[in-house]
């Protein structure tokens, strides 16, 4: 019984445009693991945007595991709820880190600015012509030598009207090139991780087709 009321308020709040979010303290799994230690050996220091932050998990794990790190994040997020931030508030952060919440006007002037845009759990929410402006607008907010972090659960335990599962054989369909990261968890969950370079997004049109092929 218990089961099936979490089911029918979960549809309930897809149906009114506020499906759940992954919650602020889940920076144990394997997804942020893995996000985790990409950006530990990156070189540079990090300039990272959210693109879909949510209930501001990376930025929880930014602050509870990459502390020998200097990094600036921005979030951002269509529905996001200023409450978010009270979580947030109780942390120690140190000065060196930088972070912001922004709209996507504010956003949107940031162009050529990013060396990480990060998409975790954000295209299963959209359908295709959202997808393809979100894909444009991480080619026109990352730097020339940034890339794009992809991560989706192609297999979740429950699934959402919108979903449209995009697994590790589709990437080639929708980018000119990637370098693929992907694991599992350890009850076998596969999780999607995609490096994609600036250069190896297409411009809208070519995003919009690419995608509707996969339908």
């Amino acid at each position: 019984m218990k089961k099936a009321e979490r089911v029918i308020n979960f549809l309930k709040e897809c149906l009114q445009n506020r499906p759940e979010v992954a919650d602020w303290k889940l920076i144990f799994d394997t997804q942020s693991r893995v996000l985790i230690d990409f950006l530990k050996i990156q070189s540079s220091q990090l300039v990272i945007l959210d693109y879909g932050c949510g209930k501001l998990r990376v930025l929880h794990a930014l602050v509870e595991f990459l502390k020998e790190i200097n990094w600036k994040y921005t979030g951002f997020d269509p529905f996001f709820d200023d409450s978010q931030l009270d979580d947030l508030a109780k942390l120690q952060l140190p000065k060196q880190y930088c972070y912001e919440i922004l709209q996507r006007e504010a956003l949107l002037k940031r162009s050529g600015t990013y060396n990480i845009v990060i998409l975790q759990n954000v295209l299963h929410e959209v359908g295709i012509f959202e997808t393809a402006q979100v894909l444009q607008d991480c080619r026109v907010l990352l730097d020339d030598s940034g890339v794009l972090l992809l991560l989706e659960t192609p297999l979740l335990p429950k699934c959402e009207p919108n979903f449209v599962p995009i697994y590790d054989w589709e990437i080639p369909m929708i980018f000119s090139g990637h370098k693929q990261l992907s694991t599992k968890t350890p009850k076998g969950l596969p999780i999607l991780f995609h490096m994609i370079a600036k250069a190896e997004i297409p411009n809208y049109r070519e995003i919009f087709a690419n995608v509707t092929n996969l339908l």
